[in-house]
């Protein structure tokens, strides 16, 4: 009973500490954006379809696979193989690293000035069962925009990204939180089954779809089928003063360019 009281005490420090509980956003005129910042607010993500063409994907996988198999610049996890600042390496990352609508976006939904702290690539391929990201779990408690793009088609045999729905809320994370604390689970980001205990969704979808989503919703990768394959690029945003925190956090944690 004193580990778990000490673990909630623990995990109520860093909820409160990074959720900005009356946030306000400047969200402008823009139809579309607020659209968009809506529906992550409502759900903890959204799908846009045909964000970038079918054509544009393919060149960009054949790009970014040139890199994938040379090992001084990429991070091999148990599950997928990561290039941490593909941007350097891709024209076609770079330019979806550098989309300025997804940076609005992503300043929108944190209320406040971020900054690109890298693009990444993953390559998901059959693993043993693992699937991209390993256990359900939430980047952290901070309200913040991941912008993630499909460079191949993606179905259930394929590895699909998924998250459970509306779980990025504070009610939500509160009760995983307690859950945790009283399984004696020592990081309250990290939630075992709980995709499969409150049901997940899987994001099937062609090259080119844009998942926007908010990095405290439950989320992980399904495991991927044996000869299947899922390429995609992810823009990590953060908090500009606390930029300098998360280059010190990673740098011996990953290869980053």
């Amino acid at each position: 009973m004193l580990n778990s009281l000490k673990y909630l005490s623990r995990s109520a420090y860093f909820f409160l500490r990074q959720r900005r509980w009356f946030s306000k956003s400047d969200l402008g005129k823009e139809e579309q954006q607020y659209s968009i910042y809506s529906a992550i607010r409502r759900e903890g993500f959204t799908v846009l379809d045909g964000y970038k063409s079918a054509e544009w994907c393919e060149r960009a996988r054949a790009d970014v696979l040139k890199h994938i198999t040379d090992r001084s610049v990429t991070t091999p996890q148990l599950e997928d193989t990561r290039i941490v600042g593909v941007e350097k390496l891709s024209p076609y990352a770079h330019e979806f690293a550098n989309d300025p609508l997804l940076l609005r976006l992503a300043e929108m939904y944190a209320g406040g000035a971020e900054t690109l702290f890298y693009c990444m690539a993953n390559h998901v391929t059959y693993r043993g069962g693992y699937g991209s990201g390993g256990e359900w779990h939430r980047d952290s408690f901070r309200r913040e925009l991941k912008a993630l793009i499909y460079l191949t088609d993606v179905t259930d045999a394929d590895g699909p990204f998924a998250l459970v729905k509306r779980s990025s809320g504070n009610g939500r994370i509160f009760i995983d939180t307690l859950r945790m604390a009283l399984w004696g689970v020592k990081d309250p980001t990290r939630l075992k089954d709980a995709g499969e205990r409150l049901g997940y969704h899987a994001i099937r979808a062609k090259a080119g779809t844009l998942v926007l989503f908010d990095t405290s919703a439950i989320h992980t990768g399904i495991p991927i089928k044996e000869g299947h394959e899922r390429l995609a690029l992810t823009n990590y945003y953060v908090a500009t003063k606390d930029i300098e925190i998360h280059r010190a956090y990673y740098r011996d944690k990953v290869k980053m360019l």
